[in-house]
């Protein structure tokens, strides 16, 4: 598996593991009015695509297909991370994790953040991360709960 940076002509597929990772890996952890409210609905792909590039994405490219994607800034906060269900529980969550350390190293950060959705919320702790605080962030008026997480590093 390759991670390598995102690139506009991966915008439409990132969209479509964004939606779908919410709406099957997370359907059991979210009732069906906050899975619709926090997958969206329609997103325009330029919007997306500018906002990937703006936050650094990096894709999981396996054999040429996208199959997970995240973000990481300077400062070491995680903005998403999600992986296409078909390839869920195959280590590709791991990898993005591993890539995001390192590069947060290289910036210097000693720390890395995240706010974690229930669903994600193990496998960060498998990885080192902490619970810092539970929050109840609103998405088009709709609460759900996720975690304020962090990682020491360095």
């Amino acid at each position: 598996m390759l991670i390598r940076p995102f690139t506009d002509s991966d915008g439409e597929l990132t969209v479509e593991i964004f939606q779908r990772s919410i709406r099957e890996l997370a359907r059991g952890d979210y009732s069906y009015a906050q899975l619709e409210a926090w997958a969206q609905g329609e997103i325009d792909q330029a919007e997306w695509a500018a906002r990937r590039t703006e936050l650094g994405t990096f894709v999981a490219d396996r054999g040429g297909v996208v199959v997970g994607f995240s973000d990481v800034s300077e400062s070491g906060y995680i903005h998403m991370m999600f992986v296409h269900p078909d390839f869920a529980r195959q280590g590709i969550a791991t990898a993005l994790l591993a890539f995001a350390e390192a590069k947060t190293a290289k910036s210097g950060a000693l720390q890395l953040s995240a706010n974690v959705s229930l669903t994600a919320r193990q496998l960060f702790e498998q990885h080192g991360f902490v619970v810092q605080g539970t929050q109840q962030p609103e998405v088009a008026g709709v609460a759900l709960t996720n975690f304020h997480m962090t990682k020491q590093i360095g």
